[in-house]
């Protein structure tokens, strides 16, 4: 009897979908910590100057 391949490849479909969008939040979030630092770091330096 045949396996239908449907299903399994809807799945395997869905978590890639899943994982993609995982990864995009995480990296939103690193960008997003990275800027903040980089503004603080430039407001210290700014302080330091003046």
């Amino acid at each position: 009897m045949k396996r239908n391949k449907s299903f399994t490849a809807s799945r395997r479909l869905r978590a890639n979908t899943q994982r993609r969008t995982m990864l995009k939040r995480a990296h939103q979030r690193v960008m997003a910590r990275r800027k903040q630092f980089a503004i603080t770091e430039l407001q210290e330096e700014w302080s330091q100057a003046s």
